[in-house]
């Protein structure tokens, strides 16, 4: 997982929804937060703030400024009647922000 980044071609913001397997998930998101100019969007499950041992630091160093929780929870499988069992929400990393975190409540969003 150790990349080579050339800043030639970083972008602006890095946007995505990774694989939720550690530690891949914590590489992943480190590696999106040093090629992005800008910022970090991650669609994850709610669980993603507990400062466990792989993503402790990141969370105490990266600043948080938005974090969107969703309800309904998105369905992944098509087909399926229930929604999953995880909440998720959109996390958001913002290079220059100095604020605390803005919390939004996204509710019937589906509809």
């Amino acid at each position: 997982f150790p990349v080579t980044i050339s800043y030639a071609y970083a972008p602006d913001w890095v946007i995505t929804n990774p694989p939720y397997k550690q530690p891949d998930c914590d590489q992943i998101i480190q590696n999106a937060w040093d090629f992005a100019q800008e910022g970090v969007a991650m669609l994850l499950r709610l669980s993603y703030l507990e400062p466990c041992k792989g993503r402790a630091q990141f969370l105490k160093s990266a600043r948080l400024s938005n974090l969107i929780i969703f309800n309904p929870r998105p369905q992944f499988i098509p087909g399926k009647k229930a929604t999953d069992s995880s909440t998720v929400a959109w996390f958001v990393w913002r290079k220059d922000w100095a604020d605390q975190t803005q919390i939004i409540y996204c509710t019937n969003w589906h509809e």
